[in-house]
């Protein structure tokens, strides 16, 4: 992995520019992380400013949402989104804690530990903007209005009309925005996932219910 001298973001060994900030990082070195993310928990790690950070040393990471913003932090950078890791005993967060009406959501910074009998139910929330919408449906109205108005034009100002209309329409049907939320007595953590892959939220969801089903069956036996 490469760490940005500018933000301290971490990147892939071959990024030549740092997706936070631009920085070029064709010259910097790629450093060898001291223990491989995804085997066995961090043992009583600490950052740069003598905080402790996240998993029990005896628990294994199971799955993991923001797997670069969790390495930048780990080495003393700061959070600029929400970190999520499962382990076989328990669900760790710490970050930006999106909550409330999607369409207007608010996000606090918050730390926490949950036991994963404790966790209730995971879920995904989407949202139109329907901004996109309410302008389509003016322009198409203008366009009437101006056609009735101007007869002799009315080709031009229908083909201008719905041209403009047609790309908020599609902008309304292709923008939304998803929520991935998990949810436990007395509180949940929410993930703004347009800053995370879909196939790391998927397998975290997976290894979660995964992990629930066995303890289930434990408790039966």
């Amino acid at each position: 992995m490469k760490q940005c001298p500018k933000c301290s973001s971490i990147m892939d060994d071959d990024a030549n520019f740092c997706n936070s900030c631009g920085g070029n990082l064709s010259d910097v070195q790629v450093q060898q992380p001291s223990q491989e993310m995804g085997n066995t928990a961090t043992e009583a790690q600490y950052n740069k400013q003598g905080n402790q950070v996240f998993v029990d040393s005896e628990e294994q990471t199971i799955a993991c949402i923001g797997s670069n913003y969790l390495q930048n932090f780990l080495i003393g950078g700061q959070i600029s989104k929400g970190i999520g890791v499962l382990t076989q005993k328990r669900f760790y967060y710490n970050g930006k804690n999106y909550a409330g009406d999607i369409k207007q959501l608010k996000s606090t910074t918050e730390e926490g530990v949950v036991s994963i009998e404790d966790i209730t139910f995971t879920s995904f929330m989407h949202s139109r903007k329907p901004g996109y919408l309410i302008t389509a449906i003016f322009i198409l109205l203008c366009t009437l209005i101006f056609a009735y108005i101007n007869r002799y034009d009315m080709e031009s100002i229908f083909t201008f009309g719905l041209s403009a209309a047609a790309i908020f329409f599609i902008l309304y049907f292709c923008i939304r925005s998803t929520l991935f939320t998990v949810s436990f007595p007395g509180g949940s953590f929410g993930f703004d996932i347009s800053a995370y892959p879909i196939s790391e939220i998927r397998d975290f969801q997976r290894q979660l219910h995964l992990l629930k089903d066995n303890l289930k069956e434990k408790v039966v036996r």
